[in-house]
């Protein structure tokens, strides 16, 4: 796995998540490029709906770069893509090395976008939400997404417990949520789409309208293991 250079954050609220699964702030850039307005920014999404036409931010390629494809310097920038804002792909332009080359990360969807685990619940009311659960499974419904995560025991152990959270509109933000790196019109609106700041499964990014376009605001914070059962 590819592990981008951590060196500073340009645009305030701008995060990856980098590998061992910690968040961090990254030396963020756009290519460059003019805006965009694809016909289809689904590029790589297979449920079958064609999206409408979206205005993307200067340096947004028009279809999702390849991972690891280069993109120039410029203003910090996140590009996502997809029909389903539950079940996108992300790309970032960060630098990978010392010597200033940038390059673009992509996130593909999760996995269970492409069909839930047999480990999943039939129905996301079935889910035994607290239960020991097998590790790294995700499970995603029309209401929310569910996730195996990790949790402490009374022993002192690490176990495992199902956590789920439902797909969330904060008052007065925009429904269905947008993407990262399309035009906005409230500057300064932030929209916690993603729920609190230690949520346990991804249902989404907290975004910030910034200089007209959303960006992902995603304010550091320290987050304990829970106990299992919680």
């Amino acid at each position: 796995m590819r592990c981008p250079l951590v060196v500073a954050s340009l645009v305030a609220g701008l995060s990856l998540a980098a590998c061992g699964g910690a968040t961090t702030d990254l030396f963020l850039t756009s290519s460059g490029d003019g805006g965009v307005t694809p016909g289809d920014a689904s590029a790589g999404d297979d449920s079958g709906v064609t999206p409408q036409k979206t205005t993307y931010a200067p340096g947004c390629p028009s279809t999702i770069p390849a991972d690891g494809s280069s993109c120039n310097a410029g203003f910090g920038l996140t590009c996502e893509y997809g029909a389903d804002p539950h079940c996108t792909t992300m790309a970032t332009c960060a630098s990978e090395n010392s010597n200033g080359t940038f390059v673009w990360f992509v996130t593909t969807s999760d996995a269970s976008c492409a069909g839930n685990p047999p480990a999943c619940a039939a129905t996301f009311a079935d889910v035994p939400a607290g239960q020991a659960c097998p590790v790294d499974d995700t499970c995603t419904y029309p209401e929310g997404r569910c996730a195996c995560d990790s949790c402490a025991t009374s022993d002192p152990n690490i176990g495992t417990q199902w956590k789920c959270q439902t797909w969330d509109t904060p008052a007065g933000c925009p429904e269905p949520r947008p993407l990262l790196g399309t035009a906005c019109g409230s500057e300064g609106q932030d929209c916690a789409y993603g729920g609190s700041c230690c949520s346990d499964v991804n249902v989404g990014p907290d975004m910030l309208c910034q200089s007209g376009y959303w960006v992902e605001n995603g304010d550091p914070c320290e987050c304990g293991v829970e106990m299992c059962g919680q």
